[in-house]
């Protein structure tokens, strides 16, 4: 093969390899897909740079919505106890206390108050409807005063007062005796010892004889006279009345009189509501005065 030969074939070759690196481009860009794996572009670099960034901004702004909002959980994490401590306090009462929950507040029923003490404590958050004339008044034996939430319209209640067991001589000084609903919305925000409301019971019949028992009393025998202590009694439904129980029991600790009061409860078994119901029984203030007398004198 002589040299002028040999120099036209490596031309031919020279000039296939150069159509060769010709053949993959169009426009200058190379085409991505016959790139070897694991060769990154400028433009990749760019690209990731960018998600990085928007990724670590996405999280500085969910940290900061989750210190923002700390602030407003905490502080409702602050405001509950102040509810949940008279709720727990109630559940945690025993009946002869004399505890009632209306609203967000404890009262007491049995004695525990004059009408003046109750009007100091609970005026801040409650309309109660006695003037300071009227409170410096002469007494009726028997008066109610009206009691009214400065917060819940709904709640609107009355405190039963006697004057002739102390002898007061003005409506401040009369003793308040105890509190009761003025209708069905005000019960319906209030709760007695054990958590026990008007309406709303999931017991049966034999949880609520068993806690009846709890307390030592025993059934009584069927008298006309209700006014029994430490006893419970049983009534068969009629035509109209669905069967319950009630019961009387003497207080826990002396009152202002320094006696242990009388309170009286009910379990009515498969009322309207379709649950038990329970509530005060017998507690009207003109007769509680000779219960409260023959409880003591026993």
């Amino acid at each position: 093969m002589n040299i002028k030969k040999i120099t036209s074939m490596a031309a031919a070759l020279c000039i296939c390899l150069a159509m060769a690196g010709c053949g993959d481009t169009e426009g200058g860009t190379v085409n991505e897909r016959e790139r070897p794996t694991g060769t990154t572009t400028a433009a990749q670099t760019e690209a990731a740079a960018e998600t990085t960034a928007a990724a670590e901004t996405t999280a500085a702004d969910e940290t900061a919505a989750v210190s923002e909002e700390a602030p407003s959980e905490t502080s409702e994490a602050e405001e509950v106890p102040a509810v949940n401590a008279a709720e727990q306090e109630i559940i945690n009462a025993d009946l002869r206390s004399g505890y009632v929950k209306i609203g967000d507040d404890l009262f007491r029923n049995g004695g525990y108050y004059t009408v003046r003490s109750l009007y100091e404590e609970y005026s801040d958050r409650y309309d109660i409807f006695v003037t300071d004339e009227q409170m410096e008044s002469r007494p009726g034996d028997y008066f109610d005063i009206g009691i009214k939430s400065k917060t819940d319209p709904a709640i609107y209640f009355e405190a039963q007062c006697v004057s002739k067991y102390n002898k007061a001589q003005t409506v401040g000084d009369c003793i308040v005796t105890s509190f009761d609903a003025v209708d069905s919305n005000t019960e319906d925000h209030m709760m007695y010892p054990g958590g026990l409301t008007f309406r709303d019971n999931d017991m049966t019949e034999e949880e609520v004889l068993s806690l009846i028992q709890s307390y030592g009393m025993a059934e009584a025998p069927v008298t006309s006279d209700y006014f029994i202590y430490d006893g419970y009694e049983y009534k068969e439904p009629t035509e109209n009345i669905p069967p319950y129980y009630y019961f009387h029991i003497r207080g826990s600790e002396q009152n202002l009189l320094g006696e242990y009061p009388v309170f009286g409860f009910k379990f009515i078994i498969g009322g309207e509501s379709g649950k038990i119901e329970f509530g005060p029984w017998g507690t009207d203030c003109n007769e509680i005065e000779e219960r409260w007398r023959s409880a003591n004198d026993g």
